[in-house]
């Protein structure tokens, strides 16, 4: 007669079949996780630049978007301020080729906007543009 219980075998078969599936698994949902984080990063500096367009627009007064050090996305204009800190918020990192973008009273862009902003975190990355005419793509 068998005593109740798992055998060494049986154990050992078990703890490989495990190590075995999360060693497939868990590449793929690291990868998913940095991509969905960086879509959100994404989504949140284009709704941060719609609402400083939105702001100028409605103000009739010029709005500064500043992409500074620390990811931090800011949208200012004398009496009004909007902060979000991209970084911390997705563990996203912000690069863009110019640090200020501008929205005039019209909603344009002024100068020679065409910001390129670029969201990554882990192996993800996501690119944000904005025409010279204020659009977000």
């Amino acid at each position: 007669m068998r005593r109740p219980g798992f055998s060494l075998l049986e154990l050992t078969v078990v703890v490989t079949v495990v190590g075995v599936v999360t060693a497939v698994t868990v590449p793929p949902a690291l990868r998913f996780r940095d991509r969905w984080l960086a879509r959100g990063a994404r989504d949140d500096v284009a709704r941060m630049l719609a609402a400083a367009r939105w702001r100028a627009q409605v103000s009739g007064r010029a709005v500064t978007v500043h992409l500074g050090p620390g990811n931090l996305v800011v949208a200012e204009q004398p009496g009004w301020r909007l902060a979000r800190a991209v970084g911390a918020a997705y563990g996203a990192t912000l690069a863009s080729n110019r640090p200020t973008l501008t929205y005039r009273a019209d909603g344009l862009a002024a100068g020679a906007a065409n910001l390129t902003a670029v969201l990554a975190r882990g192996s993800a990355s996501e690119t944000l543009r904005v025409s010279r005419l204020g659009r977000v793509r």
